[in-house]
């Protein structure tokens, strides 16, 4: 009976068998292995070094055969440093985008709709409202929110104290030109030495009027971007209103020898009693004073037909040219944990967007990024989002000085910024 090859050549098979052995688990990790390449607009230094040393260890952990690598971009270089990647052909799998980027990231094909994979991911029901309309385009899923900044009307206690005011802030638009016009003070000679609010100098960027359109039930544009919705009697009620605030509260050259350069200096010093902003403001009385941290009171956004604020919301996307997609989503599975969400928005003073990261303990150790949690993120919605979106912002800034000193009638700019508007959405 014919030995089997086995019997006849114990020796070659053996070694047969051992290189085998060899060549196959050499192979694996190179078959197994996957780099991530994220990149980061909103990180610290203390953070990064958390992400490094800890963070990424312990996904690669779980991922055997997965290397996360990390750049920190500037928000000065993001724009350029993106489009040169892809065009390139080695765009990041993952990075952060800014609040009004939904848009050009859909448009462009730069982001992957991750709809597929929320199916299995239940986990996003927890993220607040109005973070998440900031990653839907046009009914698909762009991303997930990272951090939230919603802005509101900041008061300085104190001031409303020595006008003889309680300790309210304005609830409606009219309650915030009567309460300002009672704060203002005036000198001998004319000039304010105190003020209710500096309209005049917010009141030039879109950024300050845009709660008050939304306010009034006024959109910037139609949902898919295309078509301006403000050219409206509504919007021209806000900028008439805006204006007359303007006018009355902080008209130009009775402020000249008040104002410091800085609004939230005057503030938290005590020359204004109410600003526009986010929590950055709680985080510069901190550093300036951490005794007037006690004196700032954060109001809920104001009503007129509605109750409305903005939040501002930066989020992952994943790259549509990333040949590791379900990979990169589980990187941002990972960073969304409720406990890891928390403590990265904590490291860079931001909300997180995660309702479940809103715990009792959180708004125990950050108790002025919870007075914005719960007063203005019930009420927040997106910032709008267009491919011409940058543009929008720029021709209203434009126009708006020349409306709140009543030299351009708010219909006539509304007219012009939608000319515009249509002209770049038509190329």
């Amino acid at each position: 009976m014919p030995k089997s090859f086995r019997e006849a050549r114990p020796g070659r098979y053996l070694l047969t068998l051992v290189l085998s052995v060899l060549l196959l688990s050499a192979a694996l990790p190179a078959a197994h292995a996957q780099r991530l390449e994220v990149w980061y607009l909103n990180a610290s230094a203390e953070f990064l070094d958390l992400l490094e040393s800890e963070w990424i260890p312990e996904f690669e952990a779980m991922h055997p055969g997965v290397t996360v690598e990390v750049r920190k971009i500037s928000w000065s270089q993001f724009d350029n440093q993106l489009r040169v990647a892809f065009a390139a052909g080695n765009a990041p799998d993952l990075f952060q985008a800014g609040a009004e980027y939904r848009a050009v990231m859909a448009e462009n094909g730069f982001a992957r709709p991750i709809d597929d994979f929320l199916q299995d991911w239940p986990e996003w029901e927890q993220f607040v409202p109005g973070t998440w309309q900031t990653v839907v385009w046009k009914g698909q899923a762009y991303g997930v929110p990272a951090l939230t900044s919603p802005r509101t009307i900041i008061y300085n206690k104190s001031v409303f104290s020595q006008a003889g005011l309680p300790d309210e802030p304005p609830r409606t638009w009219e309650d915030l030109r009567t309460i300002a016009l009672k704060i203002n003070e005036e000198d001998a000679e004319g000039y304010l030495t105190r003020i209710g609010m500096e309209v005049r100098r917010a009141a030039i960027s879109l950024h300050f009027i845009l709660p008050f359109f939304l306010q009034n039930e006024v959109s910037i544009l139609n949902e898919d971007g295309t078509r301006v919705a403000f050219n409206t009697p509504a919007g021209a009620e806000t900028l008439e209103y805006l204006a007359d605030l303007s006018q009355t509260v902080s008209p130009l050259g009775k402020t000249a020898n008040l104002m410091s350069a800085n609004p939230t200096i005057n503030l938290i010093e005590g020359r204004a009693a109410m600003m526009y902003g986010n929590s950055g403001v709680l985080r510069t009385a901190q550093e300036t004073n951490p005794a007037y941290v006690d004196d700032l009171g954060v109001a809920p956004p104001l009503t007129k037909k509605v109750q409305a604020g903005v939040t501002y919301t930066d989020w992952w996307a994943i790259s549509s040219t990333s040949p590791h997609p379900e990979l990169a989503f589980e990187f941002v599975k990972f960073l969304s944990d409720p406990d890891r969400l928390r403590i990265y928005n904590e490291m860079i003073s931001y909300i997180p967007p995660r309702q479940d990261s809103i715990t009792s303990d959180w708004i125990a150790a950050n108790p002025g990024l919870a007075l914005f949690a719960e007063a203005v993120l019930p009420y927040a919605q997106p910032f709008f989002s267009s491919q011409h979106a940058l543009e929008l912002t720029r021709s209203f800034d434009q126009r708006m000085a020349a409306v709140m000193d009543g030299q351009m009638p708010p219909t006539e700019a509304l007219e012009a910024i939608a000319a515009e508007y249509d002209g770049l959405a038509a190329n």
